[in-house]
């Protein structure tokens, strides 16, 4: 356990480190954390999570690896995790290993599994399944806080698995399976909104989320130059055959189920936390959303939520104008006040920093800018990127780690010039952090291009084995550069192997962060560490096993911890993120699935037309469900757009074929897209009204809106 617990980042010492601080906490172990010999207790506890994390660690190269072995580490793990419970989430030792190397070692089972299907060769494992597993109960252990950590896991676990191109069907199947139980944590979408969502500094998780479902639900037909080509130029009047991993194909039948399924699951999840005074029409003298006297009122807390929203939709749009134009850049952003019209370079440092959308290619052309000889400051380029490097804390890391995270932040140029500027802006930056060994900037510089170097004849593939840099020749590479003497040779191995082991990655315009042990390391750095675990909302498991049934309870977050859990309940939110974020996806999803079925009811297979009805039945207990929630949270404009597209899709207000045309504004298309319903509905054969399935089932959900969700119609649902 001791050989193969150190291979994460951490490693032995830091975990035997990480144990002796808690050692008289009683709850990981009393005696046991104080005498690590002892085979029981809370030291042996910490030692054998370290020997699973290990197992399915590929950094850890004292255990020849392969699936079986990580499958049954995860297994493992997922049986330690689920046995020790909300203990291994309060106990400092036991949360850092579980953040500090347990989610990296999470992520990168998870990429592992996130391949094309050339390369999905062999049988199909069980380890994507354990991996999502794992995932979801580090989330119920450790809870959310809206760090950058955080949105790593998710972002790189299920959201990557999610919009995978040519993910293997049953993989996808697998991560929509597993999401679903997440999504039965009905405080998990709440707290996406409002920690991410809503966040500048962080990514728009439950967005991404819900359009990644609503891609899989209702996937847009590839373009017609991709079909063709898919064809080998043999589509003819057919437009050719959609591509092999395209996800509306019948092979993606059920993920396109599961994927709507789990819209419908978030849309309740949503509306059954907030509090509400009916599910039907409200009693004589009761206001909307009226909730207990008593609860405090969060309707400032909401309108402040909200600002906030605005304000990053305001952030984002400036960072696409910014990444169109980077030589533009401070005019963007003075435009959209982020910046006075005449910024220092450390303001502007500090505003780019915390705008996360901006293009990494653009953001890398704009900080090696060089010296503009017209401008009021000539050297504001230089000065800036002198603040933006010097943003970085650098005093734990080795000058590799430090480049891989530097470079982590944005692309760097192709241009020579454009290099060296940034390269020497590094070398001072690290210099100051880590005096160390270094005698001057200078060495750090050199230092730092001859990685570089490295890094290329390491890994390039132009390069052959026989002719690829020695660690000798590294060595000599380097001679004299500190100041006239060399430095040391442990040093420059470590360097050495740590880039053959591990490419620096040069990060592009739309590309993701490469997560190395550094990396991982400087996010937790930037999130103040992992000490703040009891201030985090915790997990309320009701069963030991069962995380479905479990939620997060609200610590204290904030000055005003009762205000931030009252507003989790509050009404007002949950109609903002149904409204907003919810309802236009579900529709869509919905409205392509009946588009689906109502082609299959047309199909001379009675087969067919008993799965097409089944499922348009399934689509309008969609529409219900929808209803009586957008009917709860008085979304008038919504449910008025659906009730004018379940009339539309009723064909009942269309003339018989020999009566005239009616009124033109009785058939005018109804505000879809404005209130976010379906789209069109599908194509109307003029079979007789009694043998159209779609049309009557459509004419059964209006009337079914009416009678149990009338109340929230208005006048424009009531016309039609």
């Amino acid at each position: 356990a001791n050989g193969a617990g150190g291979g994460g980042t951490g490693g032995a010492g830091g975990r035997s480190e990480a144990t002796s601080g808690a050692r008289d906490d009683p709850e990981t172990g009393g005696e046991g954390m104080a005498t690590g010999a002892n085979p029981y207790g809370g030291a042996c506890l910490f030692e054998v999570l370290g020997f699973f994390v290990g197992l399915i660690d590929g950094s850890n190269l004292t255990i020849a690896k392969g699936p079986a072995v990580r499958e049954f580490g995860l297994s493992l793990l997922l049986t330690a995790l689920r046995a020790g419970g909300p203990t291994l989430g309060r106990a400092p030792p036991f949360s850092s290993l579980l953040e500090d190397e347990l989610c990296l070692a999470l992520i990168h089972s998870a990429e592992a599994e996130a391949v094309p299907p050339t390369a999905a060769a062999g049988r199909e494992s069980a380890a994507l399944g354990l991996t999502l597993q794992c995932a979801a109960e580090v989330l119920l252990l450790l809870g959310l806080r809206g760090t950058a950590r955080e949105e790593a896991l998710l972002t790189r676990i299920h959201l990557k698995l999610l919009c995978t191109p040519g993910l293997p069907p049953l993989r996808l199947e697998t991560a929509l399976e597993h999401l679903q139980h997440l999504v039965a944590l009905t405080e998990l979408p709440h707290h996406l909104y409002l920690r991410f969502d809503c966040n500048p500094n962080r990514e728009d998780l439950l967005d991404k989320l819900v359009g990644s479902l609503r891609a899989i639900a209702a996937p847009a037909r590839p373009a017609p130059a991709q079909t063709a080509g898919a064809a080998g130029g043999a589509g003819g009047a057919a437009g050719g055959a959609p591509p092999a991993g395209w996800v509306g194909g019948p092979a993606y039948a059920r993920a396109r189920d599961l994927a709507l399924e789990a819209l419908l699951d978030l849309i309740t999840a949503v509306s059954s936390l907030a509090d509400r005074p009916t599910m039907g029409v409200p009693r004589a003298g009761e206001a909307v959303g009226a909730g207990d006297a008593d609860a405090p009122d969060t309707t400032e807390l909401l309108q402040s939520t909200l600002q906030r929203k605005a304000h990053k939709r305001a952030v984002q749009a400036a960072a696409a104008d910014f990444s169109a134009k980077p030589s533009k850049g401070l005019a963007t952003l003075a435009r959209a006040r982020l910046l006075p019209h005449d910024p220092t370079p450390a303001a502007t440092a500090a505003v780019l920093r915390s705008m996360a959308a901006l293009d990494k290619a653009a953001l890398g052309e704009f900080l090696s800018l060089p010296p503009d000889p017209a401008a009021k400051n000539p050297d504001f380029h230089k000065q800036l990127l002198a603040e933006w490097a010097a943003k970085f804390d650098f005093a734990s890391y080795r000058i590799d780690q430090a480049m891989r995270i530097f470079l982590q932040s944005f692309r760097l140029p192709g241009e020579a010039q454009k290099i060296d500027r940034i390269m020497e802006a590094f070398a001072h930056a690290f210099y100051s952090a880590n005096p160390g060994p270094l005698a001057h900037p200078d060495a750090a510089y050199v230092l730092a291009f001859s990685m570089i170097m490295l890094n290329t004849d390491l890994h390039s593939t132009k390069i052959a084995a026989e002719n690829k840099m020695s660690l000798a020749s590294f060595y000599r590479q380097n001679e004299g550069i500190n100041g006239g003497t060399d430095l040391p040779q442990e040093l420059l191995a470590t360097i050495y192997n740590a880039i053959k082991n591990d490419e620096i990655r040069m990060l592009g315009g739309g590309e993701e962060q490469t997560l190395s042990a550094a990396g991982w390391a400087h996010l937790g750095d930037s999130d103040g560490g992992a000490a703040a675990h009891t201030s985090a909302p915790k997990p309320n498991r009701a069963s030991p096993g069962g995380g479905a049934a479990g939620g997060w309870v609200m610590g204290a977050v904030g000055a005003d911890a009762p205000a931030e859990e009252a507003l989790l309940h509050s009404a007002g939110l949950a109609a903002e993120m149904l409204a907003t974020v919810c309802w236009a996806p579900a529709m869509a999803a919905l409205g392509a699935a009946a588009r689906a079925a109502a082609a299959r009811a047309e199909s001379e297979s009675s087969g067919r037309r008993k799965e097409a009805k089944k499922q348009l039945e399934t689509v309008h207990a969609g529409y219900a469900l929808a209803c009586r929630h957008a009917a709860a949270h008085r979304l008038h404009a919504q449910l008025d757009a659906l009730a004018a597209h379940l009339a539309k899709t009723s064909t009942l207000l269309l003339p018989p074929p020999s009566a005239p045309s009616p009124a033109p504004d009785r058939l005018a298309a109804p505000p879809l897209a404005s209130a976010g319903a379906a789209a069109d509905p599908p194509p109307l054969s003029r079979a007789p009204y009694h043998a159209r399935l779609p049309a009557r089932l459509a004419a059964a959900a209006l009337c079914r809106l009416v009678r149990e969700d009338g109340y929230a119609l208005r006048d424009e649902g009531w016309s039609y």
